[in-house]
């Protein structure tokens, strides 16, 4: 080999080194796409590494064709897997593209709140009689001293008018409850909203119902009410001291 055909063998190694790295990243993003593991997606980055250098072997030189395939195989893959690592880390992923090194710790995701807000908490039920509908939310009213969770929401979710009646309490603990907001002697048209405020005096602790009566046939609306009172804490009486006890002589 002569002085001349080195430098032009190395100056040619820049564009087997690009498509190796272009193919190195195919392989991973075809891997990534059957959801296949971290280790089978580096298999894909290295066997896309080695194809286009591989290819260019065939001719004259071939063993300085071949070592100079290994190193641009060799520094394609370096190249994918530090750029997809250090994206993967950067971002927290919760699962690597590929195996991460021993140095790093795992990937976790951010944690994120996943305590239910009251919207997702509260149950919504509904009731109809041909075109007349009643919903409400929520189905069961929790309270204490610090009062009720939320208001009771009811709309009128048919075609027909619903005329909301009188609202009353029934229960063992009903004397402990009383409401106020704009539902009682109402008439609602359709998609109409009107809320209702629970007001909870915890004298005793018991169960009691929110007694909505409306236009639709049969039974009225029915909100179940849980009333909790604070009970404090009980001291253990100190017990009192005997004294000193005297021996008999």
């Amino acid at each position: 080999m002569s002085a001349v055909d080195l430098p032009k063998t190395v100056q040619k190694t820049a564009v087997p080194m690009v498509l190796a790295v272009l193919a190195s990243v195919c392989g991973t993003l075809v891997t990534g796409a059957f959801e296949a593991s971290p280790n089978m997606r580096l298999f894909g980055a290295a066997l896309g590494a080695a194809i286009p250098p591989l290819i260019a072997v065939a001719g004259p030189f071939v063993a300085l064709r071949a070592a100079t395939g290994v190193l641009v195989a060799a520094g394609s893959l370096f190249v994918t897997y530090s750029g997809f690592t250090v994206v993967d880390y950067a971002t927290n992923q919760e699962q690597s593209t590929f195996p991460l090194p021993p140095a790093l710790p795992a990937t976790s995701p951010t944690p994120t709140d996943t305590t239910p807000t009251p919207s997702e908490t509260a149950k919504t039920a509904e009731t109809c009689d041909g075109e007349l509908c009643i919903s409400w939310t929520p189905t069961v009213l929790h309270c204490s001293s610090e009062g009720c969770d939320d208001d009771v929401t009811v709309q009128s979710t048919g075609s027909e008018i619903l005329v909301i009646d009188t609202i009353e309490f029934d229960g063992p603990a009903a004397g402990s409850f009383r409401q106020e907001g704009d539902c009682e002697h109402r008439e609602l048209e359709e998609n109409e909203t009107c809320s209702i405020t629970v007001h909870y005096t915890p004298d005793e602790a018991g169960q009691a119902r929110l007694v909505i009566h409306q236009n639709l046939p049969e039974l009225p609306t029915y909100v179940d009410l849980e009333g909790e009172t604070d009970t404090p804490p009980t001291d253990d009486p100190e017990t009192p001291d005997p004294g000193p006890t005297e021996t008999p002589l």
